[in-house]
């Protein structure tokens, strides 16, 4: 007999499958629309407050704090950068960093090279197939 927890988690796992977005897809939704309006407000008016913004966008000031943190960390002279060009750019120095090491010691042992690049194995052996790729 299936309970009606199991039921509810089994058809969460269906709309996952099929693609239907979840609550915490929504949730994410919500909040990098909320830190773009937060982003163009402060872009027409720098000298808002918190509570200024608070109210324009009925966030609490708590939350509307924990979005200027997030944006603080992604803005760069006026300029927005995704988290997706961020990782990017880390992994392009790390792939650069781990060729001038294999270069210089060819038969460095694996744990060694994830412990200088500080990545996991599963992450190095993905670089390798990048590297083997190019």
């Amino acid at each position: 007999m299936v309970t009606r927890y199991e039921e509810r988690r089994l058809e969460r796992i269906r709309e996952e499958l099929v693609g239907k977005p979840t609550g915490f897809d929504i949730l994410v939704k919500r909040k990098k629309e909320n830190i773009w309006k937060v982003y163009y407000l402060i872009k027409e008016n720098p000298d808002l407050t918190r509570k200024e913004l608070s109210d324009q966008l009925g966030i609490s000031m708590r939350t509307i704090t924990r979005y200027l943190a997030v944006a603080k960390k992604l803005f760069r002279k006026g300029l927005f950068i995704s988290q997706a060009d961020k990782q990017t750019r880390d992994m392009k120095k790390r792939l650069t960093k781990m060729k001038q090491i294999v270069a210089r010691k060819p038969d460095i042992p694996n744990d060694e090279l994830c412990k200088k690049l500080g990545v996991s194995k599963q992450t190095l052996y993905k670089y390798f197939a990048l590297v083997h790729k190019a």
